[in-house]
């Protein structure tokens, strides 16, 4: 059928513009840091993608959701699951691409909540798989894919019902109606659903045990040999990655562990250099299933490991302490928290990269020398004058470094002395002020801020409301579950706060009211978070400051006092304490309430309590002396504020 000029035309042009948008886009990986072989890969795909789009006539500047719906069409049918899965993350980020750059409209895509049910029955199969049968964290993905998949085939849009299951809905779902390897279902679908009618059974849901109607899947297309190499073709590859570089070296030596001892590339990765019984002749393979095996140590296999540990390996102390130091140490041995973790490893790209800076060489052949007690002071002041940060952050900087080299003395004992020269490098001192907080009137009008008749503003009220009673930190609030909070006679909130220290606070009743109304509305299970966000996940920190931040303005109109304090959600917290110290409440009292390690730590609100002052120096006063603050005539404030 012949074309119309006219449609020639705006093919052409239509055309140029998705040719024009593919350079832009790969270019943009390049900016991200993608190596040239990935670029390469998304050039040819979304080339490709580009021609469906430009055959198919469909105009660009339309809905993004029409475009991501056609590459999805598109998607190579037959291939291999890798292709299809790199052709849909190549359709993702280019129509991501397009859309920032205002081209495509972004579609906002309804958010239909998932059934109380459905949700309730895949916590309770998690749970199984991962209590009950042991499953690694990749294995239950696995399962919890089929389950989806499983329930929306059956179900659709019903009430789930597992009792109504059939064997003949088993085998539709098994069944494909199409298959480029045979007529044969794939083997691991029908596994993972056998676990699944497994637990159904065992927890009640199905009466008949239906795990015999999925029948072990025939495997008809391996009666064929495997692709594989020849041993002359081993050797020719092993021949071409000899070489004597570090690199060279390394692929040298995997290539022999996976050619001579067959491993899979996930046991070759897990190998530890403990896992080498060199006297014995053995190597310790952590295959899957937690399964821990040893198998014999082959000569040829053996020579090649120690010429890449003796010549290959990075057997830089430094480098070696580094790394034990976060994956032993910190997260084994002490179980330090994510934000610890990340704080520490914050610091130490800073660090190492001053230093690398200020030496000339690379990370990797940075040493111990190198990092001395003179050039951690350089650092910690260019931390406070560059990058212009706080005393106090500059003082947490230099506690990560000091407990990294208190970990090395222990590990290193010749190393001790220069480790002492660091550790010696004292905290600096800071001012110390008092601390912001929110008086009656303030808090009273930033509870009443949101607009009680969006859901969104119904659960900023209930959490700012829980923030100003409870003085909950901001990862406490956002990792609250429904099953935290106790509602009814004694009604408290339980939370897991610094330290791994899990308390309860009790709650007032315009706390409960709030809640109870908020969870009412929004109903769910023990597991999920009491504060979503509108996609049903947990609140972000950046989130919750947001919201702070928005309502502190608004509130501002009512209440002027509010423009000179600045609000974060921590200032929340601060209220709180304030709030239960003017009632009369004893520090010890409200060092546990917050959660405190100390009750020193407790002290900095009686240094903002002018209220407290207050009447201490009203108790003390000369008789005669009349009580309160001065507060001079006009003709005085007249005259002070003219000098």
């Amino acid at each position: 059928m012949e074309l119309h000029t006219d449609d020639v035309a705006a093919q052409t042009n239509a055309g140029d513009r998705l040719q024009q948008c593919r350079d832009g886009f790969l270019e943009s990986l390049a900016v991200q840091g993608y190596s040239p072989a990935t670029i390469d890969v998304y050039s040819r795909l979304v080339r490709a993608q580009c021609s469906e789009l430009t055959a198919r006539g469909l105009d660009i500047e339309t809905q993004e959701a029409a475009v991501a719906a056609t590459l999805s069409e598109l998607a190579p049918k037959g291939s291999a699951a890798k292709t299809r899965a790199l052709w849909e993350s190549a359709a993702r980020r280019f129509v991501r691409y397009l859309c920032d750059l205002g081209i495509l409209d972004r579609s906002v895509p309804k958010v239909v909540p998932e059934p109380d049910d459905l949700r309730r029955l895949r916590v309770a199969y998690e749970n199984w798989l991962r209590h009950q049968r042991g499953l690694s964290d990749e294995t239950v993905k696995n399962n919890l894919q089929i389950f989806n998949a499983f329930m929306r085939f059956r179900f659709a849009d019903k009430a789930i019902q597992p009792d109504r299951i059939t064997p003949a809905d088993l085998v539709a779902f098994l069944v494909p109606e199409r298959t480029d390897r045979g007529t044969c279902p794939d083997r691991t679908k029908a596994s993972r659903l056998r676990n699944l009618l497994r637990f159904l059974h065992w927890s009640g849901r199905v009466p008949r045990a239906l795990v015999e109607t999925v029948s072990r899947t025939a495997r008809h297309h391996l009666t064929t040999p495997r692709a594989h190499l020849e041993p002359a073709e081993v050797q020719r590859l092993l021949d071409a990655v000899q070489g004597d570089s570090a690199l060279a070296r390394r692929n040298y030596a995997i290539l022999l562990l996976t050619g001579r001892l067959g491993l899979r590339a996930r046991e070759v990765v897990a190998i530890r250099l403990e896992d080498i019984r060199w006297r014995l002749g053995e190597i310790l393979i952590r295959g899957k299933g937690n399964r821990h095996d040893p198998m014999p140590l082959p000569v040829d296999v053996g020579e090649a490991l120690v010429d890449y540990i003796r010549h290959g390996m990075n057997r830089n102390p430094f480098a070696i302490c580094l790394q034990r130091f976060f994956t032993d140490h910190l997260t084994t041995g002490l179980r330090a928290s994510a934000h610890t973790i990340a704080s520490y490893r914050d610091t130490f790209r800073l660090l190492l990269n001053y230093a690398s800076g200020q030496l000339g060489r690379t990370p990797t052949d940075l040493t111990f020398e190198d990092l001395d007690a003179n050039l951690v002071g350089r650092f910690l002041g260019f931390v406070e004058t560059v990058r212009g940060n706080s005393v106090r952050s500059r003082n947490t900087r230099l506690s990560a470094i000091r407990s990294f080299f208190k970990y090395v003395a222990t590990h290193e004992p010749q190393l001790v002395h220069h480790c002492h020269r660091v550790l010696s490098i004292p905290a600096k001192r800071y001012e110390r002020t008092t601390v912001t907080y929110l008086d009656q009137p303030e808090m009273a009008a930033l509870v009443a801020a949101p607009d009680s008749s969006t859901w969104f503003g119904r659960r900023d009220r209930t959490l700012l409301v829980v923030a100003l009673q409870t003085g909950l930190r901001v990862s406490e609030l956002i990792n609250l579950s429904r099953g935290d909070i106790v509602l009814g006679a004694g009604a408290y909130v339980r939370c897991m706060g610094k330290g791994r220290k899990e308390r309860a606070t009790p709650l007032r009743k315009d706390s409960v009211d709030a809640l109870r109304s908020w969870l009412t509305e929004r109903p769910g299970n023990d597991g999920d978070p009491v504060f979503t966000s509108i996609r049903g996940g947990r609140l972000s920190r950046d989130a919750v400051e947001r919201i702070v931040g928005k309502y502190t303005a608004l509130a501002t109109e009512v209440c002027p006092s509010l423009k000179d304090k600045r609000v974060t959600p921590h200032v929340l917290r601060h209220a709180a304490a304030m709030t239960l110290l003017q009632s009369g409440v004893d520090c010890a009292v409200i060092a546990l309430w917050l959660g405190h390690e100390s009750v020193e730590t407790t002290q900095i609100y009686l240094h903002a309590d002018l209220q407290l002052k207050e009447k201490a120096m009203d108790q003390t006063k000369p008789v005669g002396v009349p009580s309160g603050r001065y507060h001079p005539p006009d003709e005085v404030m007249a005259f002070l504020q003219a000098l």
